[in-house]
């Protein structure tokens, strides 16, 4: 027989909780009127609430107490005037319940065949370490897509587990992400999608965003898309990468049109063009590595910021601004690109430049002279400006400084070691380094590297113990 919650205990936690709540209601008289007159009514629905919550894993009831900053009995009170979204679900994809239904079912806040049904954000935990095969089209909202367009707040718990199209499958992206939507994907790996046709089909072979999308811990490799189109597309939305790697696509690696992009801690590498471009918008990169794409960075009309970066390897411009692009260098280590001749179209007139380390038009803007390294064998090879005092040009050749090879250093993304000698080497002496506390495998800065007694940060994505 059920067995009737304990109304007296819970009778007393509610009066507390309403009594702490008046205090704020006070300066909400609709709020306040509608708690004096409701007060028997509210009793029974806010036992409800508590019970459920009093059965959450303590772990869960910590994290909505640390999010709400109430108590258990206070969360179930705003619960119970229907102040608070509803409690989040956790749908698990296993069974009868594919990635596809607990889209469905988290959008919509219903049970959709077989999976749980959902409410408020919602998180998708998926099998450790499976695999979830796409076959067919589900829609082409924004073009042809596997997976139903995200549309409200859903976090995709991985397992270290792989989305991926099937090979002999129609041509389609794997995510699209609505302007309502929020994704975050955590320890998931994107692979197999392909953008190819006519707009907007052809943009985003992995996710193409026009809401909010996190990737962390995650890997984006293996899908196609066109020469000028990205495995990852931001149009006019928010996109942040951290501890993710995003590697080994065709075309870009991460492209952006009136969006903001931040990329943390993370290794964009081996794509067939251009490793991050961005374009209108705003793009922040720190504690990162772009390293043996066609090109580095490319910008039009952007404000860049990058900080504590390694910018090497790219067979064109490490950083390329143009058109009222402005950058923002800040201790980062860009040398060991631009081994080739650059083809540029502008006003329907083809030239040929020497490509950079670094390289502005006139209407653009570089700022440096913050212990950043350029070029090698006594050669900054920057286009457009001059390193700044503190800027280092060193004598060495590139294979003397670094390690060429992204190599598993430590931490979840692959790296470029620095080697002894390296004029990077605790370089950063004025006292601005930290933050950040950590280099972008998650090593402590600043660290004695040159065995000199005196601890500094070293400049670039990789501190030398």
């Amino acid at each position: 027989m059920r067995q009737e919650p304990n109304r007296t205990f819970n009778t007393a936690i509610f009066l507390s909780a309403l009594q702490a709540h008046m205090t704020h209601a006070a300066l909400h008289p609709v709020l306040k009127q509608q708690l004096l007159q409701q007060e028997g009514k509210l009793l029974p629905t806010f036992d409800r609430h508590y019970e459920k919550l009093r059965a959450l894993p303590r772990r869960m009831r910590r994290a909505l107490q640390r999010h709400w900053q109430r108590s258990l009995a206070g969360i179930a009170l705003v619960l119970t005037v229907g102040q608070a979204p509803a409690l989040a679900s956790i749908i698990n994809v296993g069974g009868a319940c594919t990635l596809v239904r607990a889209i469905n079912s988290a959008n919509t806040d219903t049970a959709a065949g077989g999976c749980a049904r959902g409410s408020g954000p919602d998180t998708i935990v998926l099998p450790v370490g499976g695999t979830n095969t796409l076959t067919a089209v589900n829609n082409t909202n924004y073009g042809r897509t596997g997976l139903p367009v995200i549309r409200s707040v859903i976090t995709i718990a991985g397992n270290e587990s792989t989305v991926r199209r099937k090979s002999g499958a129609p041509h389609f992206r794997l995510f699209a992400v609505g302007e309502t939507g929020d994704l975050t994907l955590r320890r998931t790996t994107l692979s197999g999608g392909i953008a190819s046709g006519s707009y907007p089909s052809n943009q985003g072979s992995a996710v193409f965003n026009f809401g909010n999308t996190t990737l962390i811990n995650s890997t984006v490799s293996g899908n196609f898309a066109d020469d000028d189109a990205a495995s990852l597309e931001n149009y006019e939305g928010t996109l942040a990468i951290n501890k993710s790697t995003i590697s080994d696509n065709k075309g870009y690696g991460v492209s952006s049109f009136l969006g903001t992009v931040d990329l943390t801690n993370s290794t964009v590498s081996g794509n067939s063009s251009i490793g991050v471009v961005a374009t209108f918008g705003h793009l922040t990169v720190i504690n990162s590595t772009i390293s043996g794409n066609s090109m580095g960075v490319s910008s039009a009309n952007t404000f860049i910021e990058l900080t504590d970066s390694t910018i090497t390897g790219n067979s064109s411009d490490g950083v390329e601004a143009l058109y009222a692009t402005d950058v923002t260098l800040n201790r980062s280590l860009i040398s060991g690109n631009a081994t080739s001749e650059a083809l540029e179209i502008r006003d329907n007139a083809i030239t040929i430049r020497k490509t950079r380390e670094v390289f502005r038009d006139a209407s653009s803007y570089i700022h440096a002279g913050n212990f950043n390294l350029f070029g090698q064998n006594g050669d900054a090879n920057v286009g457009g400006f001059s390193p700044g005092a503190t800027d280092i040009v060193p004598e060495q050749a590139l294979g003397f400084m670094i390690d060429t090879t992204l190599a598993s250093n430590g931490g979840p993304t692959l790296t470029h070691a620095l080697l002894p000698g390296c004029p990077a080497i605790d370089a950063v002496i004025n006292g601005t380094c930290p933050p950040p506390s950590h280099d972008q495998r998650g090593a402590a800065r600043p660290q004695d590297g040159n065995g000199d007694g005196g601890p500094a940060c070293d400049i670039g994505a990789f501190e030398r113990k």
